[in-house]
């Protein structure tokens, strides 16, 4: 049995990707931080999936609130913050590699730097897909600033996870495309 859907955060990631005005605003702050211990100790989600009777999972950092241009910092924080997040993944996948599948993310409506962490994280860290948010600031992945990334996506050949993603001004629901 595969999980799709298992994250991880740091602390010290949650607040880079949550500015003062998110964490004022969205009810979503309070209830990450009381998951923060399952979300950032291994031992504490493998031992979640055994319970299950879950094999593998499909891992990539928590990003509702997704890092991209929105975030403190801005787009060059939002990068740092990607090769961290992919670094830490690799990591995790190399230390775990029977039970865990790597998720890359990076922001795909950013630059070709952006696209060139994609490339790494995927090609030189052996992640097998990426996982972006389903919003930048209200722009999506059906963006034309998105098309480098999804070109790339499709030269890569691997999947993309579109992640529900916090915002600081609640919007109506709508197509995310």
């Amino acid at each position: 049995m595969i999980d799709a859907h298992l994250h991880y955060l740091r602390p010290e990631w949650a607040e880079a990707l949550w500015s003062p005005e998110l964490r004022r605003s969205s009810s979503a702050w309070p209830r990450l931080f009381l998951r923060m211990a399952p979300l950032s100790d291994p031992t504490v989600f493998l031992r979640a999936m055994d319970a299950r009777a879950i094999d593998r999972a499909i891992i990539y950092p928590e990003i509702s609130s997704a890092p991209g241009p929105q975030i403190p910092g801005g787009a060059a924080a939002a990068l740092t913050l990607c090769r961290a997040m992919n670094d830490t993944t690799a990591a995790l996948v190399a230390r775990y590699p029977d039970r865990l599948i790597g998720l890359a993310v990076t922001n795909p409506l950013g630059t070709s730097a952006d696209v060139a962490e994609l490339r790494r994280a995927v090609v030189a860290l052996g992640l097998r897909g990426v996982a972006v948010g389903s919003s930048y600031r209200g722009d999506t992945i059906d963006a034309a600033a998105a098309r480098p990334f999804m070109e790339t996506v499709a030269a890569l050949d691997v999947p993309v996870v579109v992640h529900p993603a916090a915002e600081v001004v609640p919007r109506p629901p709508r197509d995310f495309g």
